[in-house]
């Protein structure tokens, strides 16, 4: 249950810094792994067809907000 992780960041800051690390990653942040390979595919994505691309955009932006408060709320 991820109400049990509750307070980690405290108690663990080292495993939350990874934790929000790995997390950020997999969202795309830039200067992190998977950046690259979402920026390539939305660049793609608005020169053949820019509406789908927005589209796409506001799908990445409403997943992070809503992994971010997931994992924020998991650990504190």
């Amino acid at each position: 249950d991820l109400k049990e992780y509750g307070g980690l960041g405290v108690k663990l800051p080292l495993y939350y810094s990874v934790m929000i690390t790995t997390c950020l990653a997999s969202l795309g942040l830039p200067g992190l792994a998977g950046f690259v390979a979402e920026f390539m595919v939305f660049r793609g994505a608005v020169a053949i067809i820019p509406w789908i691309a927005a589209f796409g955009v506001l799908g990445v932006v409403v997943t992070a907000a809503f992994f971010l408060w997931k994992v924020i709320q998991g650990v504190f």
